[in-house]
């Protein structure tokens, strides 16, 4: 996750007035979305990143351990990507 998509979801999120999630919420998304805990780095990006717990899902969606997982991203907002543009470490197997 790059600083400057941080930074855009950010002001997003101020504008709209939307809340910024909680602890307990990253929480619960890291099991919604990845099935299983948040780790203690992801625990603390998110906490500084100030996402809204929608776009928080998004985020995790489209990350590439999600994509490893199976995940269906497109339900979290993600669009889906041509598999042809994908680099190795980014296909599923």
């Amino acid at each position: 996750m790059g600083t400057g998509y941080i930074q855009a979801q950010k002001k997003l999120a101020e504008k709209k007035k939307q809340t910024v999630a909680t602890e307990a919420e990253i929480k619960a998304a890291y099991k919604e979305v990845l099935g299983r805990s948040a780790d203690k780095g992801g625990l603390e990006n998110y906490k500084k990143a100030g996402l809204t717990v929608d776009q928080l899902k998004k985020d995790l969606a489209g990350s590439v351990e999600a994509g490893r997982r199976g995940v269906d991203a497109t339900k979290y907002g993600v669009k889906a990507a041509d598999p042809n543009s994908l680099n190795e470490r980014q296909r599923v197997s």
